[in-house]
């Protein structure tokens, strides 16, 4: 074969494992940092306060709403563990890929059933509030609790 096509083959397989091990060290630390870094844990269980809803909702949100972010929040570290487990998966000799998948789709599940269930609580809750209470009912829950105005009194 000519040197000169030899040349070119040698450095188009140099580069081309280059571009794999950018691709892939890139895809590694991108979930390197999804699966060991424990996201901030939301600071939305408080409770409301007497200038946001009457004591009657107060109540009905301890009853509902309370619950619902405990098992939220204990749900989490449920998950990370899972998370973890994942990991050690991906670390196996011999690589398993069947039980990796099975492991990502009953993680997907937990997500799932814990959005699921704190979704169920929210439309249990801001079915028995008032319009305005709805609206000071969203802002607790998007983190925005500074910006919540009291019911207007009727």
């Amino acid at each position: 074969m000519n040197q000169h096509i030899k040349l070119v083959l040698l450095i188009s397989v140099a580069l081309n494992a280059l571009l794999i091990g950018i691709v892939f060290g890139g895809a590694s630390f991108y979930f390197t940092e999804y699966f060991t870094a424990e996201p901030p844990k939301p600071q939305v269980s408080a409770i409301p306060s007497e200038t946001q809803f009457s004591e009657e909702k107060r109540e009905l949100y301890k009853t509902i709403m309370l619950p619902a972010w405990k098992e939220y929040e204990t749900s989490r570290s449920a998950i990370f563990g899972e998370k973890q487990l994942a990991l050690r998966l991906i670390k196996a000799t011999p690589f398993n890929d069947k039980s990796y998948m099975k492991e990502l789709q009953h993680i997907r599940d937990m997500h799932a059933q814990r959005n699921a269930k704190l979704a169920d609580a929210v439309v249990q809750f801001a079915k028995q509030l008032t319009p305005e209470e709805r609206v000071i009912f969203a802002n607790i829950i998007s983190h925005k609790t500074s910006t919540c105005k009291a019911p207007a009194a009727k």
